[in-house]
């Protein structure tokens, strides 16, 4: 598990502290949490006794963080519960990304209606106030127009991402370019 991921979200953790007391400090802040296998079905055992310790619920918690909630299984329904009530800041980082996530699924969405819809979700991450969701935000707001452009046929560059990747390798293979019109032609001849 990676405590500098976790760091903002633990209020015992200071910050200004050497990095080594800090990550001292997060190991016996997640040694403490423990949770009952009564609340929490571990698969394959967990700590002592089938308990799921805090750092075991933050590396188990992975999955559903990356998915929407309603393809989570009861045990992870019960897991997030369990640990958006031991970090509540984690809740509301799920919430902001899942609505983020929920922009671009939205079917009948609109150029209109996604740029209403992102203004909505610039204030929620501006109440959040978490400097990583401020940079993602910033971002977002300054690509904007370009970002709203999917929403006009649904269309992303990843085909031209994957053509240039290719090409990349292709090069890399060659070790360099000398004849650039034969490069091209053989580029037209493979890719075209």
């Amino acid at each position: 598990m990676n405590y500098a991921a976790v760091l903002p979200l633990v209020p015992s953790l200071e910050a200004g502290k050497n990095a080594v007391l800090l990550r001292q400090q997060f190991e016996s802040e997640m040694d403490t949490l423990q949770l009952t296998a009564g609340d929490v079905e571990v698969a394959g055992g967990g700590g002592a006794g089938g308990e799921d310790n805090g750092r075991e619920l933050l590396a188990r918690s992975r999955y559903l963080l990356l998915t929407s909630s309603d393809k989570w299984t009861e045990n992870q329904k019960k897991r997030a519960r369990l640990l958006f009530e031991l970090y509540p800041d984690m809740k509301e980082a799920y919430s902001i990304t899942h609505s983020l996530r929920m922009i671009f699924s939205n079917p009948r969405a609109t150029k209109e209606t996604g740029r209403q819809s992102f203004a909505s979700w610039y204030g929620k991450v501006a109440e959040f106030d978490d400097a990583n969701f401020n940079t993602v935000s910033a971002t977002i707001y300054e690509r904007e127009d370009e970002i709203l452009n999917y929403f006009i046929n649904r269309a992303t560059n990843a085909s031209a991402e994957s053509l240039n990747s290719k090409i990349k390798k292709f090069r890399a293979q060659l070790h360099g370019v000398v004849d650039v019109k034969f490069f091209l032609f053989r580029l037209t001849n493979i890719y075209g």
